[in-house]
């Protein structure tokens, strides 16, 4: 995933991201990397944000990744939604899909689909927002508890579902309040020096406190968290 610059109010969480979901990934591909060719469907990306991370194992272990990403828009590789993936049944190996769930009108249907396309010993790694500010692509519907998508999971079919917060209260809040007051400054001159003078020493200051402890979280009751990842696998 690419990442944004310390000025961006989002840093901190892509940084987070960047650490959990591409530490997931890793262990996936890993864990099939004896297979001549592994398979990894990435449902809503259409941006193709962890190939590099895809690239970096092949360069690492030898392995091939064959990377499909699958989305609606015409600029994606293979087109179609997530609710319909134009993938044979118990053809990938890793199904990924990363901050696409809160777009989609049936999330109930989508997660079937991951169900559908996954091979046997395959792994599904999804993440969405807890919490987070409106954002249409080309909707945005849904916001996630922890217990929420482990029913979501559970009631498609998967038989191990481990779901846990990117994060916790420090992190959310930290990335709430930045991105609130970045967007809140503009993009003139003003927005510049917000971004430049407070929202990047912000970052830089945070960063050893809410980015020190994020693998192994529980949800735990009163926490904001403003992502989740789910792991589901058969």
């Amino acid at each position: 995933m690419p990442a944004p610059g310390r000025a961006d109010g989002v840093w901190l969480l892509r940084r987070a991201m960047e650490q959990v979901v591409g530490s997931a990934i890793d262990t996936a591909l890993a864990a099939r990397s004896g297979e001549r060719e592994v398979v990894a469907a990435d449902i809503g990306g259409r941006a193709s944000p962890w190939s590099a991370r895809m690239r970096q194992f092949e360069a690492r272990t030898g392995a091939r990744v064959r990377h499909v990403a699958i989305d609606p828009d015409e600029r994606s590789p293979l087109r179609g939604l997530a609710e319909q993936l134009p993938l044979r049944d118990g053809s990938a190996d890793l199904v990924l899909c990363t901050q696409m769930l809160e777009h989609v009108r049936r999330p109930d249907a989508a997660v079937a689909e991951m169900r559908r396309v996954m091979r046997p010993g395959g792994v599904c790694l999804l993440t969405t927002h807890g919490t987070w500010f409106y954002h249409p692509d080309p909707e945005d519907y849904w916001r996630w508890t922890g217990a929420g998508l482990r029913a979501l999971f559970t009631a498609a079919g998967f038989e191990r579902v481990e779901v846990t917060p990117v994060g916790g209260t420090k992190l959310a809040l930290a990335s709430l309040c930045l991105t609130a007051l970045a967007r809140g400054a503009g993009n003139g001159l003003a927005g510049a020096l917000v971004r430049n003078l407070l929202v990047a020493p912000a970052n830089t200051v945070m960063a050893p406190f809410v980015l020190g402890r994020l693998a192994g979280r529980r949800s735990v009751e009163g926490e904001l968290a403003i992502n989740y990842l789910v792991q589901a696998s058969l």
